[in-house]
């Protein structure tokens, strides 16, 4: 999904947990937990307001515990989009 939206033009971030590779032009970790994804959101969403990006990433977050939290916001602030790739992307 990630390449599609760059080929046509925009600028993507993604908001990975740790050391995951991705191809986004902007990237911000949320740690490697989920409590610790829920104490970086918040500065990693306002870090995005003040770049360029067109579309910002996440991986699919099971929404389980604090996990739930995390979903939540994400949810909020992507407007209620969620985008499901394709099995083949």
């Amino acid at each position: 999904v990630i390449e599609e939206r760059k080929q046509a033009g925009l600028r993507i971030g993604a908001l990975v947990f740790d050391e995951e590779p991705t191809m986004a032009d902007v990237t911000y970790s949320l740690g490697t937990s989920m409590e610790m994804a829920a104490q970086r959101l918040y500065d990693a969403l306002r870090r995005f307001d003040e770049t360029d990006v067109d579309e910002i990433y996440v991986n699919k977050i099971e929404p389980v515990g604090v996990a739930l939290a995390v979903y939540n916001r994400l949810y909020k602030a992507a407007g209620g989009k969620v985008v499901h790739p394709t099995k083949d992307a």
